[in-house]
């Protein structure tokens, strides 16, 4: 988990930066229910870099009851997305 300043928001947010699903799934076990919210960072696709497929996120996201929200823009190669665990 990193803290990073949102460049278009007021409050620092808790971001993780993951290259795959399996990472997800790893973090989502050890997390999901001591964690009230992570904003997933992704890199849009011209930067070339690899990161998880914003749908396999949700997918894994959903085997935990978490869902996902909003997304902020970071800067020119990357964003993020608000997942959360869903409410009863």
């Amino acid at each position: 988990i990193t803290n990073i300043p949102k460049t278009k928001a007021r409050i620092p947010m808790k971001t993780l930066y993951l290259k795959d699903r399996s990472e997800w799934r790893a973090w989502l076990r050890k997390n999901s229910r001591s964690c009230d919210e992570i904003w997933l960072l992704f890199h849009k696709k011209k930067s070339g870099k690899r990161y998880i497929a914003y749908d396999h996120a949700v997918e894994e996201a959903l085997c935990f009851a978490w869902i996902d929200s909003k997304v902020k823009n970071i800067d020119e190669a990357r964003y993020a997305h608000r997942f959360t665990p869903r409410k009863p």
